[in-house]
Order: C-alpha cells, then sequence, then structure tokens
C-alpha cells in the first residue's frame, strides 16, 4: 500500500478494509513541521466503503 511506513497507519487499514487508493487523486497541499514530519493532503473522488465489522 501507499503508506507502508505512515504513523497510524492500521487504522486506515481498518476504516478501509485495507482498499484506500491514491489512484485519480489530486495533491492538494503538503506541510513541512517540526523538522521532521510531513503531512501530504490529497483530494479524491473514491472513497471506499468503511468497514463494518
Amino acid at each position: 500500500m501507499w503508506f507502508d511506513l505512515a504513523h497510524g497507519k492500521e487504522k486506515v487499514n481498518f476504516m478501509f478494509n485495507n482498499e484506500l487508493s491514491l489512484n485519480g487523486s489530486e495533491l492538494e497541499n503538503f506541510l513541512f513541521y517540526d523538522l521532521s514530519k510531513i503531512r501530504i493532503c490529497f483530494n479524491t473522488r473514491h472513497i471506499p466503503k468503511k468497514n463494518t465489522r
């Protein structure tokens, strides 16, 4: 998946049943802060159904 090293990825995997994709997404912005963090924001029209377990 595209965020294998992301912090908190387990939450996203659980919410979207490991089906979230950046295909067809647009980069909105990115922020660098605290000398070691980056936040990347995307816009997408395709959001998979959430996991209802």
